[in-house]
Order: C-alpha cells, then structure tokens, then sequence
C-alpha cells in the first residue's frame, strides 16, 4: 500500500476500535479462557483489529484490498462461529455498515473484495450461543433427566463425557460433534424430556 492508503487502512482501524461494539474485535479471542475449546477448529484463520493494526505498520498488505480482505475476515469469523441472532453478530453488523460508510465516504471501492469467495461454515458448527443455552438448561434438569442424557452422548459421542471420580463425570459441550448435539437438544428441549423410561438413542448415520 502507498502511504495514503496506509494512512486510510488506519484511520479505519482506529474509528472502529473507538466504537463500543468493538470491544470483542480488539484484540485475538482467547479461546482457551473462554472455554472455546473448538474455536481453532471452526475458526481457520483468526483475525481481530489489534493483528490487522500491526500487518499495517509492518507493511504487511500489498494493497488495500488485502487490508480489507483481512477487515471483513473479522466479521466473517463472527457470523461463522455464533448465531445469527446473537449479540456478538449484532455488533459486527454495526461495525461492517460503519466501515461501509468510511469507505464510501474516502471513495474506497470494494467491489474487488467482496467478490472474495466467503468463508464456507464448517460442517460440524455448532453456534457458540446454542452451546451456551443447551448447557444453561442442562443445569435444572433432574438427575433422572441428566442420566438420559449421559446415556445419549455415552452412544453417539464418547469423548464428550470425562470420567472424573467413580461418582462424578464431567460432560463437554464444546466436544460434542454438531449430529450428536443435535440430539441431545432435541430430547432436551422437547416434552420427551420429562421424566420418562431412560431410552436409548442411536444417530442415523
């Protein structure tokens, strides 16, 4: 990039970090203290404003539609890993439409970068968010319940289930594979749910 396009790229950067929607994009998520655990997984190539800052005064980018490449990988990686409702999404469609405007506004075409092919989803995706209600309900289900649900990973996905005492088994959310979540949503959040004979579910492959 030339020195007014340098100038441009961090200007951008600069007007969205100030914005309070940005307070997730700052800096790398840290997946491991969130508890992540599959977000490397999903999330290939991880990008935030503080990287992006630092390719720019490394002259890293060759041009600007590279330093914009990497600006919409931000919002891309958002909408891949969390559902479409969900706050996190929300504020990525703010921070998007405020770069759209900066761009219009300094005669900035991105004609060449949105014709970028998308990042496909990853076809075990499990919105982090469904992840995060799935695991709320699961803390006021009855133990009887609880069982069933043990019994439905224990068959479809094993490695989802951490034994840690004789008595006590830890189970991980993160882990399961999107078949086997599925299942346990649907008996979780259906009227099969009630206390009913422990019932064997086997995944149709």
């Amino acid at each position: 990039m030339n020195s007014d396009e340098t100038q441009k790229a961090l200007n951008l950067v600069k007007h969205l970090s100030q914005m309070n929607e940005s307070i997730h994009f700052l800096h790398p998520v840290d997946y491991r203290a969130l508890g992540l655990h599959d977000y490397p997984n999903i999330i290939k190539t991880p990008m935030d404003l503080s990287t992006v800052k630092s390719k720019i005064k490394v002259n890293h980018y060759n041009n600007f539609d590279d330093f914009l490449g990497d600006m919409i990988l931000i919002w891309d990686n958002c909408r891949t890993y969390n559902l479409a409702e969900s706050q996190i999404v929300q504020q990525t469609e703010i921070l998007e439409k405020s770069m759209l405007r900066f761009c219009n506004q300094n005669n900035i075409s991105l004609e060449n970068v949105l014709k970028r092919p998308k990042i496909e989803e990853h076809p075990d995706t499990v919105p982090f968010q469904e992840k995060v209600d799935l695991s709320e309900r699961l803390k006021i289900l009855s133990a009887k319940k609880l069982a069933n649900i043990v019994e439905i990973i224990e068959i479809n996905c094993p490695k989802a289930i951490t034994q840690l005492t004789d008595e006590r088994i830890q189970l991980r959310i993160d882990a399961l594979d999107k078949n086997s979540f599925a299942k346990v949503k649907e008996y979780v959040f259906s009227e099969k749910s009630e206390d009913t004979p422990t019932k064997r579910i086997k995944l149709e492959e």
